[in-house]
């Protein structure tokens, strides 16, 4: 038998890793553990940890691998800038670049297309969590309602490529693709919902808990994303039109 290499080790402990350090940061952030500083520490490192399980994987797609990891990057230095109050504005942006490298993903794979039920429902959801946002100072809001709006839109693109490829190569990279969005706009949609109508128990672990479970999904995409030249499924253009009014 080959002896492990230090790679290989680290791929056999990450999924152990991630949510041991992601428990750690809720334990922390909630007050379970008397130390804030070990949640400002394990935020950004589970975030890191699901970036380098992205980085270890093969991909057949050079261009999903690249939006992926730069908008795990970039998501990674956000949960670091949050950690200190002088940076958070920082991190705002830099959560919506992150939000640029996926919705570039998507869009790759599906194209805008004509507005449909699923556009709909995610601009109704993002309307109202902007205007929820909207009593916060310029300097906050502006970045948050530019965030939301690439949030919303990356998701309803990666909901509708899931639905056009039903059945076609690219389907297991769409159901990744969807269930990131879906959980990271959960996230900031409940996250919206317990600051400005009713604080509901246990939001920062859902919140953050649902924030990661985007984080991986949308890393897992990146190994199971169908080449450039595969058939229909991957591109708007090229994808069945049959499945009904979703596009």
């Amino acid at each position: 038998m080959p002896a492990a290499t230090p790679a290989s080790r680290l791929g056999n402990v990450l999924p152990w890793l991630i949510p041991a350090f992601g428990l750690l940061t809720i334990a922390s952030l909630s007050g379970w553990i008397a130390t804030p500083a070990l949640g400002a520490v394990c935020k950004p490192l589970t975030t890191l940890l699901i970036a380098l399980h992205a980085l270890r994987l093969h991909s057949r797609n050079a261009q999903v691998r690249r939006g992926v990891l730069a908008g795990l990057a970039l998501a990674v230095l956000g949960d670091c800038a949050f950690a200190l109050p002088a940076t958070f504005v920082a991190g705002l942006y830099l959560f919506v670049l992150a939000q640029c490298c996926h919705l570039s993903v998507m869009l790759r794979a599906v194209g805008l297309g004509r507005p449909g039920p699923i556009q709909a429902l995610h601009a109704a959801a993002v309307c109202w969590a902007i205007v929820m946002w909207s009593g916060r100072p310029a300097i906050v809001f502006v970045p948050v309602a530019v965030f939301l709006c690439l949030l919303g839109l990356m998701s309803a693109q990666a909901e509708t490529w899931w639905w056009r490829s039903r059945g076609t190569p690219a389907a297991a990279a769409a159901r990744r693709a969807a269930l990131g969005g879906f959980f990271w706009l959960m996230a900031d949609l409940l996250w919206t919902f317990s600051q400005f109508v009713a604080w509901v128990p246990g939001t920062l672990a859902l919140v953050l808990s649902s924030y990661w479970l985007a984080q991986w999904h949308l890393a897992s995409l990146i190994a199971v994303a169908p080449d450039g030249g595969d058939a229909a499924g991957w591109t708007g253009g090229d994808a069945p039109t049959a499945r009904g009014p979703l596009h």
